[in-house]
């Protein structure tokens, strides 16, 4: 077998078993991918059943707050957590039925519909008990004004028994108010002893419409009081039917409540546990796979390393001892052992090669004689070439072979020389330069500097140097193109006569390469700078979502447990109120009124830092429409959204300027943007609106620049982001929510510094429709 097909033989061995090292590796690089896959997925789906679980609370947290608060915006509230609700339990299902099948889909089908269907009894009793109230509070205010307006004045005026019927008018007109307030207490409290209180208010009516009666009347004072005793025994039935509803209210507020504790038990213990446990048994599963991959790569790299490596050894040996073999007979054949023969132990072709050798050494034996006289005749034909060639050289154009202009000058910088490569490079033909100077070479603007140079370069000791050290040098091509080119300048002395001479190369192709080297090199910084920033973006809201995400896992349960307790006392406010207006205690009024404001303020802040805490978590769809913008914010300022309003002025291009945008949604952002240049200067706070079309960019681009005092250069990278804030009351929510809104539209808002220290904030959206 000859040394080819051996090569080709273990060529093939090798690379069959690269191919099963490669497979080994591919096998395992795949099987990685997917267990990947699969923990990625479950962390998705953990997710999603973090999400379904805020929903729930969202719904139940709706729900009550309709159930305290009977406001329209309530039961809005209620619709979009019932739609949110759905929604996530849909996207929930697809993702557990594709990845854990084995989680119960129908008990969390079982949670939604028992959840809606509660939370859906609970408001149609909240509407018809707010409709049963509202009938009460009617009929009570009716009887109000009939012993305000009719019974007492005539008492005042006519009767001889004043005191006895103005107090039993007084203390009559207190029971039917301590009656409204036990089944309003009832309503919202269901405690028991409101209808205590009802029951002795009823008492204590019926007894002073007695001793009114016990009085001399007259025939309008009889008619009057049987017309207050009739509303009386009216409002007291519709007294019993608003507690018979709010018995069944509070009923269905304990069932929900215990369907919202099975839900989030469901959900922990049985969703999110299972999920949890698979995601920590799949990363223990993943670790194992991973030091067996990591092991079995290092046991079948040894080996493959190892097979190669003897199959490597073993062919080189049979080659070099063929080698060795031949070498020692070449060495033997140097030192003149022509009988020398070379041992032959295989037949490939060494072998034929060390067959040849031995017959060319027996052949060499019998032919010394004529061999030394050959060589030497060699040698003597060698010398006579050697000098012909060197005669050649010196005098048959040796310069006329160099790539480069070669040019020699005199003293006076008359070219005496002019090869071939100088005729390439500059256009002239020999004959048409010599006996010129120079300069005829050169570019006129560089032409007296050249000279200067020259003269300098043959006065000093220099016996060559590089030209154009300090700056680059120009060639003058025949056709007028100044070309760049780089020299080098060297001088001799023949027969006393100075003889200076230059090698030129053009260099325009290289400046040419080093210009488009520079300019993709300044693409590839600028890219890298693109990226740079394209990165530190996505890391910055990576941060922001991680932030989002904690305020979201808190501001469900802050919103269950703080908003019920929140209604209580809003409910309590309004009933407070009410005994405000009662004449026996008039002279605690205003006292009592201050503090009830306060108490309402105080609890619509912290309503406002709840909804906000909701808001920044929650994503909203967008409803946009042209809107103009000036008109919006003179309505909103006119409304008086704003603690403190600041004085507005505006430069809009055209005008009316119409924005594409969400109104309720923008409007949040104006408002939250105008508190922050109020609260930011105490002394008279004025803001410029400035807006332009960018036609070119299909942008919107609307400027908010305040007169206040700028903000710290420290801070202003993280006023957008949540919880951040530099007042002792803030949230941190305000400007956060903007940035959301904005994104929602598809645009960007951003904050600096003018050279004034004023504030200019700079929001951009895009021109969905053209403005008209």
């Amino acid at each position: 077998m000859n040394i080819k097909t051996r090569l080709y033989l273990i060529s093939g061995l090798i690379l069959f078993l690269l191919l099963i090292y490669v497979g080994i590796t591919f096998y395992f690089f795949t099987t990685s991918t997917k267990k990947i896959e699969q923990l990625i997925k479950l962390e998705i789906i953990e997710e999603f059943a973090f999400e379904l679980e805020i929903n729930v609370n969202e719904h139940a947290s709706a729900v009550f707050h309709f159930a305290r608060f009977h406001d329209d915006p309530g039961l809005e509230r209620v619709e979009d957590s019932q739609l949110d609700l759905t929604q996530h339990l849909l996207n929930f299902l697809v993702a557990v039925e594709s990845d854990m099948p084995e989680l119960d889909v129908a008990k969390l089908i079982g949670i939604d519909q028992r959840h809606v269907a509660l939370g859906n009894a609970i408001v149609l009793l909240v509407q018809q008990l707010k409709e049963e109230l509202n009938g009460f509070y009617e009929t009570i205010n009716a009887i109000d004004k009939l012993i305000d307006e009719e019974l007492q004045p005539g008492v005042e005026s006519s009767d001889s028994e004043v005191i006895v019927k103005l107090e039993a008018v007084l203390d009559m007109e207190i029971n039917v108010g301590e009656a409204f307030i036990a089944i309003g207490g009832y309503a919202l409290f269901y405690d028991s002893v409101f209808l205590a209180e009802m029951a002795d208010a009823e008492a204590d009516f019926n007894r002073f419409l007695q001793l009114y009666r016990d009085t001399t009347l007259t025939t309008d004072e009889a008619l009057l009081l049987d017309l207050i005793e009739k509303s009386f025994r009216a409002a007291l039935k519709q007294g019993d039917s608003i507690v018979t509803l709010t018995n069944e209210l509070n009923l269905r507020h304990l069932a929900f409540e215990r369907e919202l504790i099975q839900a989030d038990r469901i959900l922990d213990d049985e969703i999110q546990a299972v999920v949890h446990s698979e995601i920590i048994s799949r990363s223990a599963e993943m670790i194992d796979f991973s030091k067996s991959i990591k092991f079995i790569l290092i046991i079948s790299s040894s080996i493959v390393f190892l097979l190669i490596s003897i199959i490597v050894i073993l062919l080189s040996k049979k080659i070099l001892n063929s080698i060795s073999g031949l070498s020692v007979g070449v060495e033997q054949f140097k030192q003149g052992h022509l009988d020398y023969q070379i041992d032959i132990t295989s037949r490939d072709e060494l072998s034929m090669l060390a067959e040849s050798f031995n017959d060319m050494a027996k052949n060499l034996d019998s032919t010394t004689t004529s061999r030394d006289n050959l060589l030497k005749e060699i040698a003597t034909r060698k010398i006579i070439e050697d000098e012909l060639i060197l005669s050649k050289a010196r005098f048959a154009g040796i310069l006329d072979i160099a790539h480069e202009a070669i040019i020699s000058v005199d003293e006076t910088q008359t070219i005496i020389i002019f090869n071939k490569g100088a005729e390439a490079i500059f256009g002239y033909e020999e004959k048409e330069v010599l006996g010129k100077p120079l300069d005829f070479l050169i570019p006129k603007k560089s032409r007296k500097a050249h000279r200067v140079h020259i003269e300098n370069f043959s006065d000093s000791d220099t016996i060559t140097r590089q030209m154009g050290d300090s700056k680059d040098i120009f060639g003058l091509h025949r056709s007028g193109t100044i070309f760049p080119a780089e020299a080098t300048i060297s001088k001799i002395f023949s027969n006393g006569v100075l003889i200076l001479t230059v090698i030129l190369r053009d260099i325009s192709e290289r400046k040419k390469i080093e210009q488009q080297l520079q300019g993709h090199t300044d693409e590839l910084e600028h890219a890298v700078k693109q990226k740079t920033k394209e990165m530190k973006l996505l890391s910055e809201r990576m941060i922001r979502q991680e932030k989002l995400a904690t305020v979201g896992k808190i501001s469900g349960n802050i919103a269950h447990e703080l908003r019920n307790p929140m209604g209580a006392i809003k409910q309590s406010v309004y009933f407070l109120r009410r005994l405000l207006g009662r004449k026996h205690i008039e002279a605690f009024s205003d006292k009592m009124e201050t503090s009830l404001e306060l108490i309402d303020h105080e609890l619509d802040a912290a309503n406002n830092v709840i909804t906000n805490m909701l808001d920044v978590t929650r994503s909203k769809t967008i409803m946009p429409a042209m809107v103009d913008l000036e008109s919006m914010v003179t309505k909103l300022v006119k409304d008086s959204m704003i603690d403190r309003l600041p004085d507005i002025s505006y430069q809009l291009e055209p005008d009316p300027f119409l924005v594409f945008v969400d109104q309720e949604q923008f409007r949040q952002v104006i408002i939250n943007l105008l508190n922050n240049v109020v609260q930011n200067n105490e002394k008279d706070p004025h803001v410029t609106f400035s807006a332009i079309h960018l036609a070119d960019d299909k942008m919107n681009v609307i400027r908010l620049e305040d007169n206040g005092p700028g903000i710290d250069p420290q801070i202003i990278n993280k006023i957008f982001e949540p919880l951040f804030t530099t007042r002792d009351m803030g949230t941190g929510l305000g400007l956060s929510i903007c940035q959301q809104i904005i994104e929602r539209h598809g645009g960007t808002i951003t904050v600096q510094n003018t050279e004034k220290q004023n504030t200019i904030v700079e929001i951009k959206l895009p021109m969905q429709k053209p403005p008209t």
